[in-house]
């Protein structure tokens, strides 16, 4: 019987650890490198839903950093990039890939790699925080006389909100009876003297 030797894989050292990829170096203790790391990861940005966005608006900004001077190739991924709302550039700039957003939080994950293939890893969560409705028209006066006893359409409120919900009337104030507010349809707001 013939001699065994391990066949060493061309893209693993002997000893089982990757190499760095074709035209980069490691050096000898390069197990002793730290791993490169994010300067502003582990956090959460906030924006309203109502913030206007066009698209390539540089949102925010990830700044990577190797305590190892030697390391001289970092190579920097937004590594859970299934949601498309949010996207990362080459120079690691979180923007938006629509001009409406849905309100939500969204978790960006990133991994940060030296030559060496030491990887440093972080989050950075976005936030859509809902804004409410907005009644957009207001009467400053309306002249109604005293003896009338019918109900009467004073005014139709136009109430407009970023967002696809159903709004519904919280409170009214006066709230004595005497003007009310009727909803006729999902959209539709009027409000009465009776």
């Amino acid at each position: 019987m013939g001699n065994v030797s391990k066949r060493q894989q061309p893209d693993h050292r002997a000893d089982n650890s990757r190499r760095p990829p074709m035209g980069l170096q490691c050096s000898e203790n390069s197990r002793t490198h730290s791993a490169p790391f994010f300067t502003n990861g582990g956090t959460k940005v906030s924006f309203l839903d109502t913030k206007t966005v066009s698209l390539g608006i540089t949102l925010y900004q990830m700044s990577v950093t190797d305590d190892n001077k030697d390391d001289t190739a970092l190579t920097v991924e937004m590594t859970n990039a299934a949601d498309t709302t949010f996207i990362s550039d080459l120079r690691h700039r979180i923007k938006s890939s629509a001009a409406n957003w849905k309100v939500g939080e969204y978790t960006l994950e990133y991994s940060v790699k030296d030559q060496c293939l030491n990887e440093g890893t972080t989050y950075v969560i976005v936030g859509v925080n809902n804004t409410a409705p907005e009644i957009r028209n207001t009467v400053i006066s309306y002249n109604i006389k005293e003896n009338n006893n019918d109900e009467t359409q004073i005014m139709s409120l136009t109430v407009t909100d970023k967002q696809t919900y159903r709004c519904n009337l919280g409170t009214v104030s006066p709230n004595d009876g005497i003007f009310i507010i009727k909803q006729p349809t999902e959209t539709d707001r009027e409000l009465f003297k009776i």
